[in-house]
């Protein structure tokens, strides 16, 4: 919290709690869509099998939208909102989700995307310049890079990596900044650069990607289910996260 700023974003601000039950009376258009995204943000994860980790990730998601209609939800949202609830109190969650929609990643998750519309355009510039072979060959095989690592940067690489990494990941993001998902893009490319300069076509090129992210699920610990995505709660398998211990005592 103190390292994204979160903490100096919230200011004391102890609404939260009171605003949901304000705001569960309005409606918003984006709630259909919140909800087919909670019930697949992390599905198989422990957490999320029961009716205490979806109500939280749920009230989250719904919170945002309610809060900062501009925005609203966008897809990747959910992903970011499921992984802090692993370890944070849904408040907190709520506030960290908010610093990086508002403060560290402006206009990223916006109607139009064009906060990480233009960091694509400059991570392929800085490809251009630290990994010429590699942006030469894109442009050889007509491959738009940008389909490749928007994902990534909207999700902070949560989606990517499984949880003993990608915890890591936010770590570093929250320390270092948003330079960081250049930073950790351009390592990748470049772990993969021989691979990827033998793909001959797209579909070569989503393949060696996988294969890169499939190493680190393999000398991970990893649970039996890391719940649909890559991520997953290293062995602990309370269904309850942080939040719902909360919900719990009240």
């Amino acid at each position: 919290m103190a390292l994204s700023g979160a903490t100096y974003f919230r200011s004391g601000d102890d609404s939260y709690r009171p605003n949901l039950k304000t705001w569960a009376e309005r409606m918003s258009p984006v709630i259909g869509e919140i909800e087919k995204d909670v019930v697949r943000s992390m599905p198989g994860h422990p957490a999320y099998k029961s009716a205490i980790g979806l109500g939280a990730l749920r009230r989250v998601l719904y919170s945002y939208a309610w809060r900062n209609p501009s925005i609203g939800y966008a897809q990747s949202m959910n992903i970011i909102a499921s992984v802090l609830l692993l370890h944070l109190k849904e408040e907190d969650a709520f506030w960290l989700l908010a610093t990086v929609c508002e403060q560290l990643l402006p206009d990223y998750y916006s109607k139009t995307l064009l906060g990480v519309q233009v960091d694509q355009r400059v991570f392929a510039h800085l490809v251009s310049i630290s990994l010429p072979l590699v942006a030469a060959h894109f442009q050889d095989i007509d491959l738009d890079q940008a389909t490749i690592t928007i994902p990534w940067f909207l999700c902070l690489y949560q989606s990517a990596f499984p949880a003993s990494v990608s915890t890591r990941v936010l770590d570093c993001f929250f320390y270092e900044g948003p330079r960081f998902l250049f930073m950790l893009g351009l390592a990748i490319l470049k772990s993969c650069q021989g691979q990827l300069l033998k793909c001959t076509n797209d579909e070569g090129i989503v393949w060696t990607m996988q294969a890169f992210f499939k190493r680190f699920q393999e000398v991970s610990p990893t649970s039996e289910d890391d719940g649909g995505g890559n991520n997953n709660n290293n062995g602990n398998d309370n269904d309850a996260t942080a939040c719902a211990d909360e919900d719990k005592a009240e």
